[in-house]
């Protein structure tokens, strides 16, 4: 771990750091462990920085975030520390992000805060399995996300409302996790600004 949000593979000593950082920040019911493989088979000379929110794996004893402001806020925080660190090691390369799911949305509002104060901002986006922005109320009304919410639920009554999954197994095992972020999601309302400056790819 480095300042806390971050997990980074331990250099070796006199290593110095890579040309790009590549931040990667997980969806609701996650965390960073599932960019494992990644961090041990990043790019060349590129660094991967797993985003840990609070509340989960190595955080699990930190209260969770219910709104996304607080988190954008103690990220950017992070951030800007990791940074200053970084260049006093004498790092001037650039930085990518990417988000999953839910993650995207939480990587495109940091590019944004980042944009509004006039800091470092990326050079590439990238998000997986993540509905624009400004759909995001489409995503809050699907059935499946609002019942999901609801502890009275049976996992077997949510495996009916997902079409695309029918591993009861591996609904029981991620609806803790879905429960306790669910928040993060319901209260989030998209705000209209100018378009991300950088490259965006997109997978679905």
């Amino acid at each position: 771990m480095v300042h806390d949000y971050f997990v980074r593979l331990k250099r070796a000593k006199g290593e110095q750091p890579k040309k790009l950082k590549l931040f990667m920040m997980h969806p609701m019911g996650a965390g960073a462990s599932m960019f494992a493989h990644f961090l041990y088979n990043a790019p060349e000379d590129c660094e991967i920085y797993a985003i840990q929110s609070p509340g989960r794996e190595n955080r699990l004893q930190e209260p969770n975030h219910t709104h996304l402001t607080p988190l954008l806020e103690e990220l950017e925080q992070a951030f800007d520390r990791l940074m200053e660190d970084e260049k006093r090691l004498g790092w001037d390369g650039e930085i990518a992000f990417y988000g999953h799911s839910y993650g995207g949305i939480v990587m495109f509002e940091l590019y944004r805060s980042l944009r509004a104060a006039g800091k470092k901002l990326p050079v590439h986006f990238f998000s997986s399995a993540t509905m624009a922005p400004q759909l995001t109320g489409t995503w809050k009304n699907r059935d499946a996300l609002r019942e999901t919410g609801k502890a009275s639920n049976s996992e077997q009554k949510i495996l009916g409302l997902l079409s695309y999954i029918d591993d009861l197994e591996f609904v029981k095992q991620i609806m803790p996790g879905m429960r306790r972020d669910m928040p993060l999601l319901m209260s989030y309302e998209y705000q209209h600004a100018e378009p991300l400056s950088c490259p965006i790819s997109v997978f679905s």
